[in-house]
């Protein structure tokens, strides 16, 4: 099974709280230790208190990168 969310920009830090936030608690009910943040063009590694999250552009998740 596979996690993953679609968000625009994690720019702003309310909406960076509130998508992140959304994740860790549906890995935690899930039981994943990861998941994917699907962005326009930011990328990096996220560790939260139920895994990590792997935040990558849309090019590159397309790709299956």
């Amino acid at each position: 099974m596979a996690l993953t969310q679609v968000c625009t920009k994690l720019d702003a830090e309310a909406t960076r709280e509130r998508e992140l936030r959304a994740l860790d608690e549906a890995m935690a009910e899930l039981g994943l230790r990861e998941a994917t943040m699907v962005t326009l063009r930011a990328e990096e590694e996220v560790r939260l208190a139920s895994g990590s999250v792997r935040v990558v552009p849309a090019w590159r998740w397309l790709l299956g990168g």
